[in-house]
């Protein structure tokens, strides 16, 4: 068992100690001037553990339910837009409304009317949030009243959208990627590939990333000019840009390190399972979590395996790594604690039920939601169950924590706000 990581007290010296003795002397005649009165009792300081122990289950600040739940053809609730962004919850619904919500109350502040759907996540840049619809639009909205400042048409359904550089990018079910002036709407460039199902997927730097199957386009963001292409043994999957690298996973369980210069393979690794959870990056170490029960943490730039953690069950969800910890969880098995530097496992909670979110940690408590509709609250350090808490939202589909509030985000659209019953430790 890994010893959990403590904080480094500084040894004393000569001139500590000299200090001291001249503290003690000025003590004693202070206690001899007040007539040899005590000095009364410090109260005495609350431990971590008598703090977790009077928490209890959060305060439930408020829900927001979609009206009318739209579902698959297998029965699965459909995935709209629920996303935190700028200080703001956004939920879409299956009319094609978008809300905004109060992070405070859940009320609706503004509501906006798409004539199609809206799946994926909106941008910001300053007062302006941008959405894509399957209308085939990317409307500009006044991030404060919701008022429409302008709408972008194309002729396919528009979807994920980026705000970087001063551009809003996005791109559509027509194999496009548009880059526009996010003031008035104006088209700066689009970059056209002969391949359909070209997918934005994310931008760092001077470069937009696409994926189209096992193809990956690397386009310039100030042009739109195909910088580089690189074509995988595999439809590709997961991807991370950053620190001079594109890492994507494939379904052949194998995962890529590029070059974001050139497109080069750098170094390549194979799991024994499909990674389909977004790869972290964490101090120069990427950490993998596979359908073949074990989290991988691999050096950056060499590709080279530092340790693997076996969690026992298949995992879905990205960790997270705080101080030094990564938490995890798999969707039949337990919640983990391991030292995020050598793999050393702290600690496995089961709650018999699966995790089926990335954790939340906030103030020494790991958040975590069930396919059951619970949250649960476990010991950061200790892994010892807290308490548990049932919503009427069902399956989960993530958490996140924003200024100490957690936001819990389900699969049916419902969205929840909880208040830890906590003090921040100081």
């Amino acid at each position: 068992m890994a010893t959990w990581p403590s904080k480094i007290r500084t040894a004393a010296n000569p001139k500590n100690l000299r200090t001291t003795g001249k503290l003690a002397c000025a003590l004693t005649l202070l206690f001899i001037l007040t007539g040899c009165r005590p000095i009364p009792d410090l109260p005495a300081q609350e431990t971590r553990a008598e703090r977790l122990a009077r928490a209890g289950a959060p305060e439930h600040l408020w829900a927001y339910q979609p009206d009318e739940p739209e579902y698959t053809a297998e029965g699965r609730p459909l995935f709209l837009t629920r996303a935190l962004v700028g200080g703001t919850v956004y939920a879409g619904a299956p009319d094609g409304y978008i809300h905004a919500l109060h992070l405070d109350t859940g009320e609706r502040l503004w509501s906006f009317h798409a004539a199609a759907n809206v799946h994926a996540s909106p941008a910001q840049i300053g007062g302006a949030v941008f959405f894509g619809s399957a209308d085939g639009s990317l409307y500009a909205l006044d991030a404060a009243s919701g008022e429409l400042l302008w709408q972008h048409e194309t002729e396919s359904a528009a979807y994920r959208v980026i705000a970087e550089h001063d551009l809003v990018y996005f791109s559509t079910d027509g194999s496009v990627v548009y880059a526009l002036d996010p003031v008035n709407g104006k088209e700066i460039w689009r970059g056209g590939i002969d391949i359909g199902g070209l997918v934005l997927r994310g931008g760092v730097g001077d470069a937009a990333y696409a994926v189209a199957g096992d193809k990956l386009y690397a386009l310039d963001t100030a042009s739109g000019e195909l910088l580089w292409d690189y074509t995988g043994e595999d439809r590709l999957l997961g991807l991370q840009a950053t620190e001079g690298f594109v890492y994507f996973t494939t379904y052949s369980q194998s995962f890529y390190a590029l070059d974001a210069a050139n497109g080069q393979a750098v170094w390549s690794f194979r799991t024994g399972g499909l990674v389909n959870a977004t790869p972290v990056v964490v101090d120069g170490v990427i950490y993998l979590s596979s359908h073949d029960d074990h989290v991988y943490a691999l050096d950056v730039k060499t590709g080279d395996e530092l340790w693997r953690y076996n969690a026992g069950a298949d995992i879905y969800f990205s960790p997270v790594v705080v101080d030094g910890v990564l938490y995890g969880g798999s969707i039949a098995g337990p919640l983990y604690a391991v030292d995020a530097k050598t793999g050393e496992e702290f600690w496995r909670f089961d709650s018999g039920l699966g995790v089926a979110s990335t954790p939340a940690v906030v103030d020494g408590v790991v958040y975590f939601g069930t396919d059951w509709s619970l949250i649960f609250g476990v010991d950061s350090e200790t892994g010892e169950k807290l308490w548990q808490y049932e919503t009427d939202s069902g399956a989960m589909s993530f958490l996140t924590a924003d200024e100490g509030v957690i936001y819990a985000f389900f699969y049916s659209g419902d969205v929840n706000a909880f208040l830890p019953n906590i003090e921040p430790v100081q």
